[in-house]
């Protein structure tokens, strides 16, 4: 059986707003609206490892906001 027939196989698929989630591989149901595969696909846990990574990534890629910082916009 190849990965394509396994419903143990799944891709890694994303969004526009970088928003992660898994996909059985052989896409049916076809993907929904809006997302595309990111290139990663495995098993199961492999693939929601791989979830996991990424949304720690976008983490360390937000920048945090500092309790002391004023607001973005203020009304005068």
């Amino acid at each position: 059986m190849t990965p394509a027939e396994s419903p143990e196989f799944f891709q890694v698929i994303v969004n526009a707003e970088r928003c992660y989630s898994i996909w059985p591989i052989d896409g049916d149901p076809p993907l929904p609206p809006g997302w595309k595969p990111s290139g990663f696909a495995g098993l199961l846990e492999v693939a929601l490892n791989q979830v996991a990574e990424q949304w720690r990534a976008g983490l360390v890629r937000a920048e945090p906001v500092e309790p002391d910082d004023p607001p973005a916009s203020t009304i005068d």
